[in-house]
């Protein structure tokens, strides 16, 4: 109990230097009863006295979730806690690179962040073109335009199936859709919009540099990702050759979600395979031809920890 009291007095002291609202949907049960729950609403916000690791109860449970917008996070606070409560030493005094766990991001931004990586070569190439502005801000006009302009989020024709093919062989990215430049759907305008939406964790009307940071977080767990899965398919495959010709037992040339995730399965692979799946299906047919297979040997080489 002493533990789980330091830690939410931990997000306590760090909400009171960042911002209060950080802390969302508090809720505490007090009898803290596993057999019947009984979780109620904080009606006067957190108590202030809770500022004080001695003025936590001992008893009941607690639970809540912790958002932060970028632009308010206090690096030297987290440093100083992160050494003070963690006992972690030797941390650098501004420089940290975050990661993001792909279970918590929207499919919609994980598609935004793949269509980056696959037009522009980087996140930070992604903001520079979409920035028109010398501001180094994004309004939503530039952040829409932008990406409707270059193609992102629609739609596009089923492909040819191809045959198994070797490294060699890998398919070029397809980086814009075949629907025309002038026929922008509002399926489309809405999705990149709930991507702007969800960067602008400040809520000012803007994406700041470091708000768009982000989505670098995102590219770099599925980046480690995919390195792990050809790690483990080559280790249990011997190659990536073999795996998919493992997988793809009828020859028809392609595999489908459920064959992927049956051969990832196989190796113990703990990674996020749908999101994965999602990256190397190049044409969003739902299907993952021999070319692109094997983007996996272009992609998955692992980012700086």
């Amino acid at each position: 109990q002493c533990d789980q009291r330091r830690c939410f007095h931990t997000l306590v002291r760090l909400a009171s230097a960042e911002d209060s609202v950080n802390i969302k949907n508090p809720m505490i049960d007090k009898d803290a009863n596993p057999n019947v729950p009984a979780f109620q609403p904080f009606v006067a916000g957190i108590p202030k006295s809770w500022d004080e690791l001695e003025n936590i109860p001992a008893q009941g449970l607690v639970q809540c979730t912790y958002n932060c917008a970028v632009d308010r996070q206090n690096l030297k606070v987290r440093r100083r806690l992160a050494s003070l409560v963690g006992g972690w030493t030797h941390l650098p005094d501004t420089a940290f690179d975050f990661w993001s766990c792909l279970d918590d991001v929207p499919q919609e931004v994980l598609k935004v962040v793949m269509f980056m990586i696959r037009q522009w070569g980087s996140t930070d190439a992604a903001f520079a073109a979409l920035n028109t502005q010398p501001d180094n801000m994004l309004n939503l006009k530039e952040f829409v335009d932008g990406l409707t302009k270059a193609g992102c989020c629609k739609a596009r024709r089923p492909k040819k199936i191809g045959v198994p093919g070797l490294q060699s062989a890998i398919a070029k990215p397809m980086m814009r859709s075949d629907v025309p430049d002038d026929e922008t759907d509002a399926a489309q305008v809405e999705v990149i919009s709930s991507v702007f939406r969800y960067l602008d964790t400040s809520h000012d009307g803007d994406i700041s540099a470091r708000e768009f940071e982000t989505l670098e977080r995102v590219w770099r767990e599925l980046q480690q990702s995919m390195f792990e899965l050809k790690r483990d398919l080559e280790v249990y495959y011997g190659s990536l050759q073999n795996a998919f010709e493992a997988i793809d037992l009828d020859e028809s040339g392609a595999i489908s979600f459920e064959e992927f995730k049956k051969c990832v399965e196989a190796t113990h692979f703990d990674g996020p395979v749908q999101e994965i799946f999602m990256f190397i299906d190049l044409n969003g047919d739902a299907e993952i031809d021999g070319p692109e297979f094997f983007e996996l040997e272009t992609y998955s080489h692992s980012p700086p920890l």
